[in-house]
């Protein structure tokens, strides 16, 4: 039980420091992918904004600090001449992606993030539409020391994706879930996008 001394003391703390909860805006939105039409028309975007929570006070090397930190995606799909349709099942999955495409022929889109540990690391792949997530994978993937991008390709339309694990190359069939070995593919522009 605390003592009649410690809570006033707790009291006074938490009324000049506030409660430690804070939430920010931790960027502009941004336009993540785009599914064009033959003609290069735009059809939709996917378009994300990052957030950032801080709740807690804990003691640091510089003072009184966050005790933790959440970071959450606010994403939405934008269509010419129709409101913007939030995509909320995103919020805490979609962290930082370094691609995201549209599946050709579908309704999908699929990004790529990665968790990274030295040279070896975790390709996430999430592919989902409007109504929902439709596939959450975990690949093993291997950064190659030399290099200084992520060789992840896409092929197919975005339907496969071709990346560098320890083994050699694999292709990873996102509309049949599979994975196979595969030659190392010749680079072409749109991997760079």
């Amino acid at each position: 039980m605390m003592s009649k001394h410690a809570s006033v003391v707790l009291l006074l703390t938490l009324s000049l420091v506030g409660s430690g909860c804070e939430s920010k805006t931790t960027g502009q939105p941004k336009v993540l992918g785009v599914r064009q039409d033959a003609q290069g028309k735009v059809l939709a975007e996917l378009v994300c904004q990052t957030h950032q929570d801080r709740s807690g006070i804990a003691p640091g090397p510089h003072g009184l600090g966050p005790l933790s930190i959440t970071n959450w995606s606010e994403c939405w799909l934008r269509e010419p001449g129709k409101p913007d349709r939030p995509l909320p099942f995103l919020r805490d999955v979609l962290n930082n992606p370094f691609r995201c495409r549209p599946v050709a022929g579908t309704s999908y889109w699929v990004t790529v993030t990665s968790d990274h540990d030295g040279h070896e690391q975790n390709l996430r792949i999430l592919a989902f539409d409007e109504s929902g997530i439709l596939r959450r994978r975990i690949l093993d993937y291997f950064h190659a020391p030399a290099s200084t991008r992520y060789e992840v390709y896409f092929r197919d339309g975005n339907r496969k994706l071709i990346f560098r694990a320890a083994s050699g190359f694999i292709e990873y069939d996102l509309i049949t879930n599979e994975k196979r070995a595969c030659n190392e593919p010749a680079k072409i522009p749109a991997d760079d996008e």
